[in-house]
Formats: C-alpha cells, structure tokens, sequence
C-alpha cells in the first residue's frame, strides 16, 4: 500500500477520520454555544473559530481530492455534496446557518452499516426535497 492509500484509509477508517469527526463534534458544540444570548459577548471568538473551521473542512476536502483513485466519484457522492455545500459559501463570505448546518451530516462517516447507509440516502433525498425551504430561511 503507498502513501496515498494509506492516507486514504486513514481518512475513511483510521485517525485521520476520526480527527476529522472530533472537529465536526467540536463545531457542533460551538455552533450551538453561538446562538446562545448570554455568549453574544463572544461573537469575534465563534467567529474565528468559524474561519479555522472552515479551513480545516477546506483542507480535509483537497486532501482527499489529491489521495482519492477517483476524486470526482467523491465529488458527487452524498459526502463530498455535504462537504462542497458547507465549504463554498464560508468561502464567498456567506455565512448562513441553514448551509453551515450541512457539516453536521458529515457526521454520518461514524456508521458505515447497510442500515446507516440506507438512513443516509433517506436523510439526503429529503434535504434535496426541501432544499428551496433550506435556501429560502437561510436568507433571513
């Protein structure tokens, strides 16, 4: 196995996988704590840790671009679509919660069962469903 198939491995099933849901954890925790009234006083702090965020999952996306066989088959999986949805608005200055939300799908990678994936297809098909909803109270 060479370098790339290891890193790959690693991002599917090893630590690197499991770096990449602890961060998704720990955006969950600071997502949540933003929208607290009491932590408004923080709102510069969520927001710095929304850009580092943001580089990391940017990061984590062109990694596996360059060790992946078949990048584009990634691209257009129900991951990569998750990944692509909540990177490109942080990146053009968008900062809406309805588009930041997707992230916490990525959460999914933890179960890799015939039954998780099948929740998977369920859980993407109704975002797709509702996807002008989702756009529509993300812009206000």
């Amino acid at each position: 196995m060479d370098l790339r198939q290891k890193i790959a491995k690693s991002l599917d099933d090893g630590p690197l996988g499991i770096a990449v849901i602890a961060i998704i954890i720990l955006y969950l925790i600071s997502l949540t704590l933003e929208t607290l009234p009491s932590l408004q006083e923080y709102k510069s702090v969520f927001e710095t840790l929304e850009l580092l965020f943001t580089g990391i999952f940017v990061c984590e996306f062109l990694m596996r671009m360059i060790v992946y066989t078949k990048p584009i088959k990634y691209v257009f999986s129900f991951f990569g679509i998750v990944d692509i949805v909540s990177i490109v608005p942080a990146l053009f200055g968008t900062n809406l919660m309805a588009v930041r939300v997707f992230r916490l799908l990525r959460i999914f990678k933890l179960f890799r069962s015939k039954r998780m994936n099948q929740a998977v297809t369920r859980i993407s098909n109704a975002v797709w469903g509702i996807r002008t909803d989702l756009i529509l109270f993300g812009c206000n």
